[in-house]
């Protein structure tokens, strides 16, 4: 197949990893693939630099010029699939190829939880003008069937791989010694792009109320780069907190950890630095947002000794509580008394080594297979590929939930089972509950606006 992939986001982060990798992989099986972007835009400089075909065109926003520039494209250098991931570069496509006879079949990924408006614009784009979508995780081909009513047939989730090969636990020491991490301080870390709703501003809040010997470590750059720095100042945390701004590796920073904290409020699809720090053997502080069916359902598949903690973006208190918890200053018996007892941490179970899913061999394989299919090509060259039916890793147990204020049950916490919601009203006494940590779990607790039966905490 001739494939374009295009991206009007000037930005940087998970979505244009993926769009990399997914190029990389496809051309590797044999298809012809190039992306297109705008000159401005990271994604541009990094094709180049991974060796892939980089087209520069004006899609960065939504006009006609953007418009007709992807109609020449299409007639003088025909492809048979154009892979849009943003909304600006999909309504471009969209309407260029309706202006064609003979107009490639355009498929939609959708990377991020951002809701999708009904209105008839949008069901055209989505039902008429686009052949086929491919979502990120479950959870995002769930909301697009529930919320819009699109068919489910039309959709098809891929998520996103992880090199379960690369991203292993390693030594701390040594991983500290390269990235220039004190050797000896507790240290909790973020990965992600410096973006209002990755709620780093709630972690630094959190993070102010630890014991003055942790660390924070801030990996990744973004628009939201002075706000964070302002943040760090306005609490006099300037000598505890290191902005590392973007790496090409993340892993010794990973590796550098003690604790890893996502505290995402919107907008997320399945992260894939949350992914990578479970394969790392770290324990993890997360928000319902990023817990996904895809990471937080089933079974123990966690490394072994960790802990996958989800708490609600908003509550400072919280994040604080059990990032301590997490750090190894309480017991893991205290954390979550219910659990299994904990082994050694940085190290995986066997479900863990072999769930990711990696690469070259399935992720991109199944979306050639599967999606391939659907708009007349794909498995030029199979190499070996077979279709796994599930891609993610199997998810980790969860063995803590703090949720605060109101809970929206569709949206937030339902892919918990066994659970029964209770909005809260009073955020203030949601907060003032944090201090029940240990004390709370009989069974069947409820505490901030949810009820998990069996394996809670708060």
């Amino acid at each position: 197949m001739r494939i374009l992939h295009t991206e009007a986001s000037c930005g940087w982060g998970g979505q244009e990893i993926r769009i990399l990798d997914e190029a990389q992989g496809m051309a590797a099986r044999g298809h012809d693939v190039a992306i297109a972007a705008p000159r401005e835009a990271r994604i541009y400089d990094a094709a180049l630099k991974r060796g892939l075909n980089a087209i520069v065109l004006p899609i960065a926003r939504k006009n006609l010029v953007g418009v007709f520039a992807l109609r020449h494209r299409f007639k003088a250098h025909p492809v048979d699939v154009v892979n849009t991931h943003s909304s600006t570069d999909s309504w471009l496509a969209a309407l260029a190829c309706a202006t064609l006879r003979r107009a490639p079949a355009l498929v939609r990924t959708r990377h991020i939880s951002a809701l999708i408006p009904n209105n008839l614009p949008t069901r055209w784009l989505y039902l008429v003008a686009t052949r086929h979508i491919v979502t990120t995780g479950d959870t995002l081909r769930m909301q697009l069937v529930r919320d819009n009513g699109f068919p489910p047939e039309r959709i098809t989730s891929a998520p996103t791989g992880i090199d379960a090969s690369r991203f292993v636990p390693g030594d701390r020491g040594a991983a500290r010694r390269a990235t220039g991490l004190p050797p000896e301080r507790r240290l909790i870390g973020i990965v992600a792009t410096l973006r209002s709703w990755k709620g780093h501003h709630y972690l630094i809040e959190a993070f102010a109320r630890l014991p003055a010997d942790t660390g924070l470590v801030i990996v990744g750059d973004g628009p939201r780069r002075q706000n964070i720095e302002s943040k760090i100042r306005e609490f006099g945390l300037g000598d505890r907190v290191r902005l590392a701004g973007n790496r090409d590796d993340v892993l010794p920073w990973l590796q550098s950890l003690d604790v890893f904290a996502l505290p995402s409020y919107a907008n997320e699809g399945v992260p894939q630095a949350l992914v990578q720090a479970m394969l790392c053997g770290l324990p993890c502080v997360t928000s319902t947002i990023c817990a996904s069916p895809a990471c937080s359902r089933s079974s123990v598949s966690a490394p072994v000794g960790s802990t996958t903690v989800i708490s609600a973006g908003t509550a400072a208190g919280a994040l604080a509580s059990v990032s301590e918890r997490c750090s190894g200053r309480m017991p893991y018996a205290t954390l979550c008394p219910s659990a299994p007892a904990a082994a050694p941490s940085g190290q995986r179970t066997p479900e863990c080594e072999v769930a990711a899913a990696q690469h070259d061999n399935r992720h991109i394989g199944d979306l050639d297979q599967r999606v391939g299919g659907r708009v007349g090509g794909g498995a030029a060259v199979d190499q070996g590929h077979r279709t796994e039916p599930e891609l993610m890793p199997r998810p980790l147990r969860t063995v803590a939930v703090v949720h605060f204020g109101r809970v929206n049950p569709r949206r937030h916490v339902g892919a918990f089972r066994n659970c029964r919601h209770q909005p809260r009203r009073d955020r203030q006494g949601s907060r003032a509950a944090v201090a029940a940590v240990g004390d709370q779990v009989r069974g069947r607790v409820g505490v901030g606006g949810v009820v998990v039966e069996n394996d809670v905490i708060l």
